[in-house]
Formats: structure tokens, sequence, C-alpha cells
């Protein structure tokens, strides 16, 4: 049933006081008007007030009686897809409040709704073919704008409208099944990444291994580098010296030189294996009782004592010549210098 917005009457001349004069509200608004000139009237709202006086002059003799909502009306539209023989079916649902009473009198609008139709009639014709049925959301977020724009010229009323977009059976059917193909698709994509994934993880845990084993492996021979006997150290750091060696045989450098000097070696070596260790130890390439081993090892690389002078140890110089097997030749030499 439709719902009853505008009613005329004969204004009865009853009116003996202001307290008797229609008064119109947030819900209601009443004209006072002249049948035979439109022009000559007067409107009662919750912010216009008409007093008795007005009436009892016989100035007007009909009254209008304007409720003003919240009114209701429902719309159906066909909007042609992109795709021949297919259809978008929107559902437009608005609800509205007069705002402006006297506009509603003044332009003799007695059905609102039927305004609202007319501003509304040609979105099927400008969205028409526009739109796939697979931009359904595309398509609601336009007819949401062009909708808002032409309820805002009825400026009389105050609308608020919400919209639902559908498509035919046999679109929706295909769009169906594009999905599911999509899911499937999907799935199968997710599965062969997971695969590669399992591959992948795989691959690097096998290089991290090798790359483990061949760390271990490095270090093992670092370590096995440094368990040699005190003997073995002191030949090599005496070796690394045997300029400075010779120099001390032949009474040109002091024991005391000799021994600052193979001293120095011994530190720079000792103090370069430390520093690898340290440093696969904060590699996680070895764990706290490998590094400490290790350390133990190179700390105890052999050391050398301060060397006497070869004036008062003649015999310490002799058993290092005969150590090292200086060849007679170098001695000789030595001692013709």
């Amino acid at each position: 049933m439709e719902e009853k917005i505008i009613e005329i009457a004969e204004l009865e001349r009853k009116f003996t006081g202001f307290a008797s004069v229609p008064k119109g509200d947030e819900g209601t608004a009443y004209v006072f008007f002249q049948s035979k000139d439109n022009n000559k009237y007067a409107i009662s709202t919750e912010k216009r007030k008409i007093m008795a006086t007005e009436l009892r002059i016989g100035k007007y003799d009909r009254i209008m009686t304007i409720y003003r909502g919240e009114f209701t009306e429902f719309y159906e539209k066909e909007i042609a897809c992109e795709e021949e023989g297919h259809y978008f079916y929107i559902q437009i649902t608005i609800k509205y409040y007069i705002a402006d009473p006297e506009r509603i009198y003044l332009d003799h609008i007695y059905q609102p709704a039927d305004e609202i139709e007319k501003c509304l009639a040609n979105i099927e014709f400008e969205l028409a073919e526009k739109y796939s049925f697979m931009s359904r959301h595309e398509l609601k977020k336009e007819l949401n704008k062009q909708v808002e724009n032409n309820l805002k010229a009825l400026s009389y009323l105050r609308c608020t409208f919400q919209l639902n977009v559908g498509v035919d059976e046999s679109a929706t059917t295909i769009i169906k099944r594009i999905q599911e193909h999509d899911i499937t698709k999907t799935k199968a994509d997710l599965s062969t990444i997971e695969e590669m994934t399992d591959l992948d993880n795989k691959h690097q845990l096998e290089q991290a291994k090798l790359d483990y084993e061949r760390s271990i492996a490095e270090l093992q021979a670092q370590i096995e580098s440094l368990k040699v006997d005190h003997l073995g150290d002191l030949i090599r750091q005496y070796g690394s010296n045997a300029g400075n060696m010779i120099d001390h045989v032949s009474g040109k450098l002091t024991g005391a030189a000799l021994a600052e000097s193979i001293n120095k070696t011994t530190k720079e070596n000792r103090d370069n294996m430390i520093d690898t260790i340290i440093r696969l130890k904060n590699e996680n390439i070895i764990n706290s009782d490998t590094a400490a081993n290790a350390s133990v090892a190179a700390l105890g690389l052999g050391t050398v004592g301060m060397l006497e002078t070869k004036d008062s140890k003649e015999e310490e110089v002799q058993q290092e010549q005969e150590r090292f097997k200086w060849n007679s030749s170098n001695a000789q030499d030595g001692d013709m210098e």
C-alpha cells in the first residue's frame, strides 16, 4: 500500500486561539493557502508558526498536510553487460525525508517517489555494455557515485540508499566455473611452490653441511699444525730467522738481539693463529671446547728465552750450531769475518 504524503482539505474556521492552530514539526508540515490564488499561502513547520488571527480573517480557505517521512522506495533496473546476452540486475533501496516542505507545495511535488524515479531513469542507458559481468564490483562503485550525485539534485529531500548488484543466471554459472578453475590453479601453484621450496631447502641444507665439514677439516688441519713439540717449534722459528742466526754465530748479532727477533716472529705467528681460532668460534664453525683446546695448543708454541751473548755462552752457541747443522763453510766464513 502506497504511503500517503500529501492531504488537502478545506480550512475550517474554528480557530479561536493560538493553541487551536495546527503546528508543524519535524514529522508534519501544514500549508494554509488560497484556492483561487496559490501564491497566497503560509506554512507551519518546526521552525515557522502561524497566528490564529491570520486564519480568522478569511485569507486562506485550504490546508495542505505534508507528511515528511521517513519513506522507503524500492527500484529495480537491468543494465546490459559488455558480453552480449548478459545483464546486471540492480536493486536500489532509497529512504528519504522531506527536508523542505515549502518546495513540495510550490512545485506541486505530490509524489516524491516519481521524482526519484525520473532522476534515476538514465542510469541504465549511461552504463549499458560498459562493464563485463566479471566486473560487478567496478560497476557497483560507479553506480554508487551516480546515484548519490543524482539524488543530491533533489535538494528538498534528504536521501540515503543501498545498492545490490547481481548478474543473470548464465553469467553466474560462468563466474562460478572461472572461480573454481582459479582455485584449482592456485592450489596447484602452491603445491609447486612448496615442492620447489623443499628442494631448495634440501639443497641449502646439503650445501651448509658441506661447508661445515670443509670448515671442520680446515680447523683440524690448523689444530694439527699446532700439535708439534717444543723443539720443532724452535727449529721453525730459528729457520725463519736464519739470517739473524748466522749473524749471531759470526758475532755480528748479540744473543739478546737474536732472542728478541725470534720472540717477535713467534708472537706474530701465535697471534695470527689465535685470531683464526676466534673467527671460527664467532662464526659458529667450532664450539667453545674446540676453541679452548686450540687456543691452549697455540699458546704452547715454543718461546725462546733470552739468548746470552756468544762471548758469555760459547758452549750454547756451539750446541746451536750443531743443532741446526750449520755447514762448516758458513761457520768458517763467520769466523773469518
